[in-house]
């Protein structure tokens, strides 16, 4: 009776629409076993998010970052990263927005990063960004003790290939709100 129900549910998941990926993993860890922007050998990589829209922008610190209605409901950060001198490939990432003063986890999610290669020779994330990159929920959230929108909040993106840390990326963010968009300024505040 257990191995029918988890047939059924192998059954359910598949028919959920989780994408089949075909792509290698990425293979782009340092020949020097160095960090990202260490060494000679280091893989150089950039933070992007993606916005309504799905265009790609890099992110530094002090950049906004926008936030996207989700389809489940709540607002999330389209995040990930693009990879010099990599090919069509996926990796492991995890995306993880903190709050600067505390450490406290805002919002977090895992997914497959997707890449693929353009004519510039970076890899990024394929389209479109809501399923080929992570999507950190963070509003509503009950671990927020301050306003989402407009506050800075530390950004994190890791990636892995396999077990291998390819790169960790920080940079200090700032979500915000579409402008127009009320229910996000108001879902992105702390409740009382």
């Amino acid at each position: 009776m257990l191995l029918a129900r988890a047939a059924l549910v192998g059954s359910v998941v598949a028919l959920a629409g989780c994408p089949a990926h075909d792509l290698p993993a990425c293979h782009v860890v340092p020949a020097d076993g160095g960090a990202v922007g260490g060494g000679s050998n280091a893989v150089e990589a950039v933070l992007v998010a993606a916005g309504d829209d799905g265009v790609l922008v890099e992110i530094h610190d002090g950049s906004p970052v926008p936030l996207v209605r989700a389809p489940q409901g709540g607002h999330i950060m389209l995040v990930g990263a693009k990879l010099k001198g990599s090919s069509d490939c996926m990796l492991d990432a995890t995306g993880a927005l903190r709050d600067p003063a505390s450490g406290r986890v805002i919002g977090l999610d895992e997914r497959a990063l997707l890449l693929s290669t353009g004519a510039d020779g970076w890899s990024q994330p394929s389209d479109p960004p809501l399923s080929s990159m992570p999507n950190v929920a963070v509003c509503p959230s009950s671990a927020a003790t301050r306003s989402v929108d407009g506050n800075p909040y530390m950004l994190e993106v890791t990636l892995r290939d396999g077990a291998t840390t390819v790169a960790t990326l920080t940079a200090t963010v700032t979500p915000t709100c579409a402008a127009g968009d009320g229910y996000c300024h108001t879902e992105c505040t702390p409740g009382p």
